[in-house]
């Protein structure tokens, strides 16, 4: 596994985690959800089911290794980030049947870009509702405390760890989701959460309808953020067997807690999808 930068299209440095498989015939995009990074993909690195396939993560510009953006009012806003992924793809070579791996704010950025059913092959999402317009953002999620820290730009060592305890189950392992929270640009919360308010960039159901394979689409059982009732009510488009995929007992975060089952499940679409 290797480590390495390349520019976002503001000249920041984006840090790209790869597992080097150049000569694998599937590549697999990672990419994490907002105040976190790549390192919640550990276990899929780490995992002998999943090594068969090139292995690439992206950190969010502000978050992890990558650098804060040089112009942040613009980087950090929703368009900015979908902008980012776009830019990101282009400069990895990446835009031709591969399969996305998206973690909430991750999964958003990529059914966001109109651009992508041109480039994916198939997408495995969790711990994102589909959209059609901002208000149902409103019916998917649950407002707990925490929720609203998450696009809080100052948080306190109390803060962090309420909203670390709301992401993930108590007993996950060595993944230090605290440390992740309170190393990201503050800036980033104050200025992504700001652009929400401005709406989705477009209607989430049409772009899924547009990918080549069905999408896999998946519900962590415990996740304190997301209601499942959403999920049954929504009549998401084009979905693998047809239905939500539910992950009994994970949290917001399964690729810690649950990786195991995750990456059985992440196999199980991509084998078997062409």
């Amino acid at each position: 596994m290797k480590t390495y930068f390349i520019q976002n299209f503001d000249g920041s440095d984006i840090c790209i985690v790869d597992n080097g498989n150049m000569e694998a015939e599937k590549t697999l995009l990672f990419l994490h959800g907002s105040n976190l990074n790549s390192d919640i993909f550990k276990h899929q690195f780490e995992s002998p089911l999943l090594n068969k396939y090139r292995l690439v993560a992206i950190n969010l510009p502000g978050n992890g290794k990558s650098g804060k953006a040089h112009s942040p009012e613009e980087v950090y806003t929703f368009k900015g980030l979908v902008r980012t992924v776009d830019h990101c793809l282009r400069q990895l070579d990446l835009t031709e049947s591969i399969f996305v791996v998206g973690h909430s704010l991750g999964a958003h950025l990529i059914t966001n870009n109109t651009d992508s059913p041109n480039m994916v092959a198939g997408a495995f999402l969790i711990g994102y509702p589909p959209l059609h317009e901002l208000a149902d953002f409103m019916r998917a999620t649950i407002p707990i405390p925490s929720f609203g820290k998450i696009f809080t730009e100052s948080l306190t060592e109390d803060d962090i760890a309420e909203v670390a305890n709301d992401l993930i189950n108590e007993n996950h392992g060595e993944v230090d989701i605290k440390e992740m929270i309170r190393s990201i640009d503050p800036v980033f919360r104050r200025v992504y959460g700001s652009s929400i308010a401005e709406g989705v960039l477009c209607d989430e159901y049409e772009t899924l309808q547009r990918f080549r394979n069905p999408v896999m689409l998946a519900h962590a059982g415990n996740d304190r953020f997301l209601r499942y009732e959403y999920f049954e009510t929504a009549n998401v488009p084009n979905l693998w067997e047809s239905k939500v995929h539910v992950l009994e007992g994970a949290s917001h975060l399964p690729f810690i807690d649950a990786a195991e089952a995750t990456n059985a499940l992440i196999n199980q679409y991509v084998s078997q999808v062409v």
